[in-house]
């Protein structure tokens, strides 16, 4: 039994390395992906384009305006002269935001009056706008405390602001710095190994078929179970392969760290090829010519990968229905794994229910991919 699916392993990987289109899917889709996705997804909001209408004109309102400059997340492009400039430029789609300070600013700060400002944000992608607001919120806070720290020291008050009411001291664990890509590296892991391993597991039998070899497949004495562990075998090393890639450009690159156990998630991560690799396989069983399986496993793969499993959408957001199609997601639970390795560095006493659903998950996969087969070669 070992002796054949070692001999069917050997000659997948033989098919495997003399396709030149195989080796550019192993090699540079993962490359291509994990630079299109990390660039593309991230959630980062820097150098808004954004507008300015300084009618103050006094030191304060440029020391106030200095502190957006200065903060990488606006670039003051356009200085206009009244709202209806504003209208225009964000009409054409030049600017994502326009502050306007009135004429009285610096005058009611200096005089401990309630002083007024007015930002205008383009609501058209609604994630940048409160992305925006929360930075504005933040910068325009820091300034008006650092203005009244300065009056009440001038004045003789200091004490007062040594004894504040409440002290708000907040921290962030895991991430601290808020990058997405710490987030989204850990993510594209798992995005990329399930559509690579449904990609290609998904061509094996269907190009059996399309070879004409599919027959002396059935009429050796090679068993189902075994067919299906041989051609499973080499596209695990594969998989493998490109999580040592992606790990090592996102770490190299993106500056991304692995906290935890490096053996734990290699660990795990065989867990999840098995349920990933089923798919390809009862797709494979499926469909009947190879560009019908590479369709099918493209959209089983990508989609549930991406909107279903919680890697750019939070699960616990979506409706009711969609909650419950997520559970058999694999992607799903395989991000609960990764990111807790990647980003807590957390052990298996945590992550045993997610690796338990995936157990299942590829238990049954492999089972039913291998009935499938069998049925159709009876």
């Amino acid at each position: 039994m070992k002796s054949r699916i070692i001999t069917l392993s050997k000659k997948e990987f033989i098919h495997i390395f003399r396709d030149p289109r195989t080796i550019g899917v192993v090699v540079f889709i993962p490359i291509f992906l994990l630079f299109l996705f990390g660039y593309a997804l991230t959630i980062d909001v820097k150098h808004l384009s954004t507008a300015l209408i300084d009618n103050s004109r006094t030191n304060i309102s440029r020391q106030f305006i200095s502190k957006f400059s200065n903060s990488g997340y606006f670039d003051i492009r356009y200085r206009p002269e009244n709202v209806s400039q504003v209208k225009a430029l964000m009409d054409s789609g030049k600017i994502h935001l326009a502050i306007i300070i009135p004429e009285d600013f610096s005058k009611k700060i200096l005089s401990g009056n309630h002083a007024e400002m007015q930002t205008i944000y383009d609501g058209v992608n609604s994630n940048t706008a409160s992305i925006a607001r929360s930075y504005v919120d933040a910068i325009t806070a820091e300034f008006f405390r650092e203005k009244l720290k300065g009056m009440l020291e001038k004045r003789g008050l200091d004490e007062l602001i040594k004894h504040d009411i409440l002290k708000y001291d907040p921290r962030f664990w895991f991430n601290p710095t808020l990058e997405s890509m710490n987030f989204l590296v850990p993510g594209l892991i798992c995005v990329i190994l399930t559509i690579l391993s449904a990609l290609l597991t998904s061509m094996t039998i269907v190009s059996e078929r399309e070879k004409g070899t599919i027959e002396k497949l059935i009429v050796s004495p090679v068993k189902t179970y075994e067919l299906i562990l041989g051609k499973l075998i080499p596209y695990i090393f594969i998989a493998f392969f490109d999580i040592l890639l992606v790990i090592a450009i996102g770490n190299l690159w993106f500056g991304v760290a692995i906290k935890g156990n490096l053996l734990l998630l290699f660990a795990l991560s065989f867990v999840f090829l098995f349920s990933s690799l089923g798919i390809g396989l009862i797709i494979s069983t499926i469909a009947r010519s190879g560009q019908e399986a590479y369709i099918i496993a493209l959209l089983v793969s990508m989609l549930p990968s991406i909107l279903l499993s919680g890697f750019h959408f939070p699960i616990a957001s979506m409706p009711l229905v969609l909650r419950g199609i997520s559970l058999i997601v694999p992607a799903r639970y395989y991000l609960v794994i990764i990111r807790g390795i990647f980003m807590k560095g957390i052990g298996f006493q945590y992550l045993w229910p997610s690796t338990l659903a995936l157990l299942i998950f590829g238990t049954a996969l492999v089972l039913l991919s291998t009935w499938r087969f069998k049925r159709k070669i009876d």
